[in-house]
Order: structure tokens, then sequence, then C-alpha cells
């Protein structure tokens, strides 16, 4: 099979295409055959060994992919280790997800990851209850488009989403965000508690990290619920002690899909319902043909319009 592999770590992301065994799948696994790969900053960070992990080279990327099994079913699969950027991939039985005929490539690729990754910071972290107030640090990104969406779906009573130019700030304005503030502030927290009228956030979904972090601690109310599901900023948030987080009973969580094996299959089903009713705006950032998956890499970290990028594997 044809695969897309890096030999090196840095930017710019590069490919080497080659031929090389398909995959065997091992007991409990099961033989995709790839049509469509999402592109996540995940890949980026692997690319770039930011997490420190040093993983074989040569390496495929890819985490997410839609593609048919042996038996010509149509899936989606969530690919923990990588693999995606190939003509097939083997996944885990509990991490493919049937696909009804009516989700497109895009809008399954779009809830693998980052459709997941709201839903399960919002419901199962979380615990958000109607009428409560929700925070949502980098709206504009592909998990926060997604959580301003599903907070309102769920009756938040007030989202508040932090962007840092006035386009996409207006863009998470009209997926459903009541107040959109400028992440850069040097002001961020007063901004915040300004917009609650002073009465904080009770939920707060973080895909920034560092300073912004910060400042949701100082304005999270007492038994918020902070989830941290990424860092945009490259920074990590200001070490804390723990026990002035008891203060205000606040919680503060990480969040990894892979430890949700059983609550997937669940919010896939819901999260590509809602696409296919109309009740998810989805956003196409770009289709790239397979020989310019490294273009589509790239891409993730200069754009400027929103919205999820795939390569189509299937295409040369």
């Amino acid at each position: 099979m044809r695969a897309a592999r890096i030999v090196r770590y840095g930017e710019p992301v590069e490919f080497e295409f080659a031929d090389v065994p398909a995959p065997t799948p091992h007991a409990g696994e099961v033989l995709v055959h790839v049509d469509a790969v999402g592109v996540n900053f995940h890949d980026l960070n692997v690319a770039g060994n930011v997490y420190g992990q040093n993983v074989s080279l040569p390496h495929v990327l890819g985490s997410e992919v839609v593609g048919r099994l042996e038996d010509g079913t149509r899936v989606a699969g969530l690919t923990t280790e990588g693999g995606g950027f190939a003509e097939q991939v083997a996944v885990r039985r509990q991490d493919v997800f049937g696909l009804d005929t009516e989700v497109t490539d895009l809008q399954a690729l779009t809830m693998t990851i980052q459709g997941n990754t709201a839903w399960h910071a919002l419901h199962t972290i979380a615990r958000l209850r109607a009428g409560e107030t929700v925070l949502v640090l980098g709206g504009a990104g592909g998990v926060g488009m997604l959580a301003i969406q599903l907070a309102r779906i769920a009756g938040a009573g007030q989202i508040i989403a932090t962007a840092t130019t006035n386009a996409k700030r207006g863009l998470v304005t009209e997926l459903g965000a009541d107040c959109a503030i400028d992440s850069r502030s040097d002001a961020l927290a007063a901004e915040i508690a300004e917009a609650t009228g002073g009465r904080g956030v009770d939920v707060v979904v973080d895909n920034i990290g560092g300073a912004a972090f910060d400042a949701s601690v100082e304005v999270a109310r007492p038994l918020a619920r902070l989830v941290s599901i990424g860092k945009a900023s490259g920074r990590s948030p200001t070490p804390f002690d723990p026990r002035a987080m008891s203060r205000r009973n606040l919680i503060v969580s990480g969040m990894y899909l892979g430890t949700f094996p059983d609550l997937l299959r669940e919010s896939m089903a819901e999260l590509t319902k809602l696409c296919a009713d109309g009740r998810l705006r989805i956003f196409d950032g770009g289709r790239y043909a397979f020989a310019d998956a490294a273009a589509a890499v790239n891409a993730l970290r200069t754009r400027t319009q929103p919205g999820k990028l795939v390569v189509d594997v299937a295409s040369r």
C-alpha cells in the first residue's frame, strides 16, 4: 500500500511517499481501507516532537479516518497511534464507528476527534447543566466552534468565547456565543467577569492554555469545572497549588479521548445525528489530494479561515 511518512522532526512537515506492507490487524482490530483522513494539530505536534515522545521514524501521521471495512461497511475510525495517512490502517474495533449514508466525510472527520472532544469536555467531564455559564477559550478553533454549539444545544444560560480577531469574534457570536472577547487582552479576566455581571463562570473549555487559563481560574465561581484540552498558545498555565483550588472547590481536569472507548460510540452517534439534522454547523477548511498531504498539514499552522482540513487518500 501507499503511505505518507515523516522521516525527520521539524517544520515545515515533509512527507516521504513509500510503498509499504499493508498492516495486519491484531486481535480486536479491523482493517480500514482509507478514503480520507482529517488533519489535526496533533499531527503538527508529533511531527515537531512537541510531546517529546520521539516516535520511531519513519512514522505515519493521521489520527482519524473515513473508509470502508473489508465487507464494504463505511466507517469512521480513531487511530490513536497514527497511521491515517495511508491507504490502509488497522484500527481497534472499539474505535470504529459505522456511518449512515447521509453523513459526509467532512462531517464524520470533524466529529471523530473535535466533536467527541467538545462533547465529552462539556458532558462527561464538566457535566454541564442547563442554565450554567460556559467559557470557551479558543472559540474559533475546531473544538471551540463545536463546544459553543453543543453548549447552546444543551441549554447553557450564557456562553462566552474568546478569539483573536474581529472576524473570528463575529463567527463565534454567529455560532451561539453571547459575548466574544479578544483572547489576547491584558485584562482578560476582568472582561470575562464584566460579561458575567461579576457572577463568574461554571464551566471552562480551554484550548489555549497559558495566561488564558490563568484568567479562567480567576473568574471561576465556586464548584466550577475547568477542562484543559490543549494549549494553542504554546504555553502552559502558571503552576498552581491545589490547595488554592479548595477555597472555591474548583475542579480542574485534563482530557484524552483514548480513555473513553466505551463512551465514544454513543457520543459519535449523537454527534453525527446532529450533523445530519443540520443542528451543527460544520466548516470545510479545504480538501487536498493525497500527493499534497504535506501542504494540508502545514496549512493548519498558517491558515486564517476556519474549518476542517481533509486529505483524500483515495486520490493520488
